[in-house]
């Protein structure tokens, strides 16, 4: 009776003081798949684009051929989207001997990204030739490297007959009738020739025939032009107008404050003119000055010879 009546009270005692197990099962981890919007990180790739066409006909963003060659000006474009590509001319049309020229008809070309142009057929600039006029009147710049930022090399061509003048170029007008250049260009065994730009009656100076380099922007360091074996001739800068308006400067290149030119090699720098207005004359670098200031090159930066 004792014995049964201790069992009793024993199991309630352990019903009520419940025991933790000495061992638990580990509790799992749930997951739960969860999809999310990313940004777009497509990585744009180098690539070799080959000019194939010696037209430059409407529309403005070039004439392709291929995913990867086409007119200079759709290469240019399709190298604006893709940084450090390379732009090679097609040999079975641009031919070792004699000469190419292509002609532009829809303005200016526009560099904003690095890249790489190169006469790969001969390297005789003599071969390949870009003209800023097609023959019609009017004409254009040939290069604007618009892009501060942008790395670009232009060799082996002849880039001529570009014009610059208020009256034929959107803004910047008058300055640079080959190239503009706001980044930092390297031209290796060109010609730069027959550049035009040319003020107007309402106050603009004409500055930079051949090439303009330009200053930076918000203080930022200015362009960066290298020439190494170029030669440049038969540019103009004419002023039109009177007084400090009428001025003509840098016949070859105007270098804008805090840019830089450097020129090394074999460049030679042939029959450039600074022409002015109502008397004003002035010198220049090189044997070629004429009235104005800087017949062959006009310096407000840094010039390296």
């Amino acid at each position: 009776m004792m014995h049964t009546l201790w069992l009793r009270r024993l199991r309630r005692w352990m019903f009520s003081h419940p025991t933790s197990p000495i061992c638990t099962a580990q509790k799992k981890n749930r997951v739960r798949p969860r999809l999310e919007w990313l940004e777009d990180r497509t990585l744009f790739s180098a690539n070799t684009y080959t000019v194939n066409l010696t037209t430059d006909n409407v529309p403005n963003t070039g004439q392709s051929t291929g995913q990867f060659s086409g007119d200079l000006r759709y290469c240019i474009e399709q190298a604006d989207l893709n940084p450090g590509s390379t732009i090679q001319f097609d040999p079975s049309v641009f031919a070792a001997s004699g000469s190419t020229t292509i002609a532009l008809s829809q303005g200016e070309l526009d560099i904003s990204a690095s890249m790489n142009i190169v006469n790969n057929v001969t390297g005789n600039p003599n071969t390949i030739i870009v003209s800023g006029t097609d023959g019609k009147g009017g004409g254009s710049r040939i290069f604007d490297v618009s892009n501060q930022s942008a790395v670009v090399s232009i060799s082996g061509l002849t880039i001529t007959n570009g014009n610059a003048a208020v009256f034929y170029t959107s803004v910047p007008g008058n300055q640079g009738g080959d190239i503009a250049n706001h980044g930092t260009l390297t031209l290796t065994n060109d010609i730069v020739s027959n550049g035009l730009s040319e003020g107007g009656t309402g106050g603009f100076q004409g500055r930079g025939g051949g090439i303009f380099n330009y200053e930076g922007s918000s203080g930022a360091t200015g362009a960066v032009l290298v020439l190494n074996n170029v030669i440049v001739e038969n540019n103009q800068a004419v002023g039109v107008g009177g007084g400090s308006q009428g001025l003509g400067a840098g016949g070859g290149i105007w270098n804008d404050p805090n840019a830089t030119v450097t020129v090394e090699g074999n460049s030679q720098f042939l029959n450039n003119q600074a022409l002015g207005w109502n008397g004003l004359n002035g010198g220049g670098f090189g044997t070629d000055a004429g009235p104005g200031e800087g017949g062959a090159i006009y310096n407000a930066g840094i010039l390296n010879l």
